[in-house]
């Protein structure tokens, strides 16, 4: 049984949810929003599928008031089986019956019965709850819903038995709905949280401090070392659905102020750590428009509304989307432990596999992409099975700088090919002051093949990651210098 602990960070979560503030104790703010669903609330449209964020029949919606520099409402789905109570602090939840009923249905409802849209109907709610989050949020701002929009929105939703077309068609024809859920009873829903309420436990489940700011959370940190911190927990929450983990005390960083926010400043991007990253997409897509395939194809939706950018740099994982492109960006990271600040360059942070530059009670504060030099040429490619939603095999990064047609600086970010993410220094100095031509580049391809001893797994053997790492670099010459791309990243059967 969790025993409660006490914390100066240990504040009460509240949320709206079912027309009523929901308030929970710290020592349930573990507890999965589907488990508080299905078991506490008797809600069981919510279905429980891969439990770990892959498949969305879990979905659900959260509502936030705009920040940002958004106005309105902000409409996004998250799985339920990895999104854990604390993380609803100061939104509203809305599960698949909090949409409509039999005899007022949510559009998105309506439509996927006009449409056939359902056989089994266990994945139903999951892709109900996505294409309404697309649609409610396209209503919220009075804007059109396209096709790409609506592929974009059901990434995260995987279907077995009825096919796509139906749903797709669904989506389009609910996106020209004029009702749905009701924007002033949420928003007026959200502004009653805050009112004191007698906070109730839930069934057994971790403790998790949810500081709001760096000085509370180096409170929470000295009074609890040993705890783990989280924030989106699309990674941890793996932890405790699959390996069955027991992490008793959790400290959560997305509500810490300090953490929020992206700057443009005259050095480049100052990202907060606990930015997600669909709040860092336009951003970031405004200096880079090469990333935005990339961006599109790094997890899916739900699992990029609740994803942090600062939760992908510290897990450290070798198949991490995002490190080989701010390996590439020249990234640097402000480390905080107390009141004492450091920088670190990404390229440094990495010192074996989950072994980081991170001194006990540190943590990741800002992340710093510097400007766009003038003349850099940027290419980004992730090779997977899955076109979306899917793990990479090879994510390879690939930045020059470029003056007067000379190579001033390489920068080439990989990940899957080591045990960290990691740059081909060697590479990177073979290429430096040579002219940025297609066979300057292609000569270098064979140097990339054998800078890495990749592992062989399910994923890729090898020789299959090898070859990609070169091919990058091929495909990139190709189209820099206006040759038609060649397919080399098309899955041959028996390259894997």
């Amino acid at each position: 049984m969790t025993t409660y602990l006490s914390s100066s960070a240990a504040h009460p979560i509240q949320f709206w949810h079912q027309n009523a503030v929901q308030t929970i104790a710290p020592s349930s703010g573990g507890r999965s929003v589907l488990n508080y669903l299905r078991r506490d609330c008797g809600l069981t449209g919510t279905k429980e599928g891969c439990a770990e964020g892959d498949c969305g029949a879990c979905c659900v919606m959260t509502v936030a008031q705009g920040g940002d520099g958004q106005g309105g409402l902000v409409f996004e789905s998250v799985n339920a089986c990895i999104h854990p109570v604390a993380n609803l602090q100061g939104k509203a939840l809305l599960s698949v019956e909090d949409l409509g009923t039999v005899k007022k249905p949510h559009p998105v409802q309506a439509v996927m019965v006009d449409t056939h849209a359902s056989q089994c109907g266990f994945c139903t709610p999951g892709f109900v709850v996505s294409l309404a989050a697309c649609t409610e949020q396209a209503r919220c701002s009075n804007a059109a819903v396209n096709r790409e929009q609506v592929l974009d929105a059901i990434s995260g939703n995987l279907c077995r038995c009825t096919g796509y077309k139906p749903i797709i068609e669904a989506g389009l024809f609910a996106a020209q709905a004029k009702t749905g859920v009701d924007h002033g009873a949420i928003a007026a829903g959200i502004a009653a949280i805050g009112k004191a309420a007698a906070p109730r436990r839930l069934p057994e489940s971790q403790t998790v401090f949810t500081p709001r700011n760096i000085a509370e959370l180096n409170t929470a940190i000295a009074e609890h070392p040993q705890a783990t911190l989280t924030a989106g927990l699309t990674d941890v929450g793996l932890w405790l659905n699959k390996q069955l983990r027991d992490i008793p005390v959790m400290i959560s960083t997305v509500q810490v102020a300090e953490f929020q926010g992206n700057h443009h400043t005259v050095v480049g991007m100052d990202i907060g750590a606990a930015v997600t990253l669909t709040q860092l997409a336009p951003h970031l897509l405004a200096s880079y428009p090469e990333l935005h395939e990339w961006h599109e194809r790094f997890a899916s939706v739900p699992v990029r509304n609740a994803a942090t950018l600062g939760g992908n740099i510290v897990g450290g994982s070798p198949i991490g989307d995002s490190m080989p492109v701010l390996l590439a960006l020249d990234t640097h990271l402000l480390l905080q432990r107390g009141e004492v600040q450091r920088a670190v360059a990404l390229k440094d942070f990495y010192l074996g596999y989950q072994q980081k530059d991170l001194q006990a009670g540190e943590f990741l504060r800002r992340i710093i992409i510097p400007k766009r030099p003038k003349g850099l040429k940027l290419a980004v490619y992730k090779i997977s099975k899955r076109f979306e939603d899917d793990i990479s095999a090879v994510c390879a990064a690939l930045a020059f700088e470029v003056e007067n047609n000379i190579i001033t600086t390489a920068r080439l970010g990989f990940g899957g090919v080591a045990a960290t993410p990691i740059r081909a220094d060697s590479v990177e100095a073979n290429l430096q002051g040579k002219p940025f031509t297609q066979a300057t580049l292609e000569a270098a391809a064979p140097l990339l093949e054998a800078a890495f001893t990749p592992l062989s797994d399910h994923r890729a053997s090898s020789d299959y990651r090898r070859l990609m790492c070169g091919n990058a670099l091929r495909r990139a010459a190709a189209q820099w210098f206006g040759d038609e791309p060649t397919r080399v990243f098309t899955h041959v059967e028996g390259a894997v």
